[in-house]
């Protein structure tokens, strides 16, 4: 069995992991979205007028919205985190626990979905964007 403490650590560690995967995949979706939408050069030019601007255009929203996403559940976690704290030093015990019911706790965990779920939707958009890239060669 693995201790609660260590599986905390692990969860914290794959949280860190999965943020800086988030940010990657969304600065890559806006700098294809962008190549494609400004290419000028040819074989790039021709190959991207085969691509439906909207398909473009939903590539940069994801990766707009994964980033901020992902900022915003990190503002969430440090507001539940700084309550917390808080409660913590006031204790006379010097423990406190994170509120549940709370609008950051809930907060954080809308983000924390919403970030995979628009990641996942980027993907597929920029597999149909490589599809039309591709197919037209």
């Amino acid at each position: 069995m693995v201790s609660l403490e260590k599986l905390l650590d692990r969860k914290k560690e794959a949280s860190g992991l999965a943020s800086a995967q988030i940010w990657t995949l969304a600065l890559g979706f806006l700098a294809i979205s962008w190549a494609l939408l400004t290419a000028h050069d040819e074989p790039l030019r021709t190959m991207s007028s085969h691509v439906n601007r909207y398909l473009l255009l939903g590539l940069a929203v994801s990766g707009v919205l994964a980033t901020a996403f992902d900022v915003f559940q990190y503002v969430a976690v440090t507001a539940m985190a700084g309550k917390a704290a808080e409660e913590a030093e006031a204790a006379a015990s010097r423990t406190a626990q994170y509120d549940k019911d709370s609008f950051a706790w809930k907060a954080q965990a809308w983000f924390f979905r919403a970030k995979f779920v628009v990641v996942v939707i980027g993907s597929v958009i920029l597999a149909v964007i490589f599809w039309h890239l591709f197919a037209a060669v």
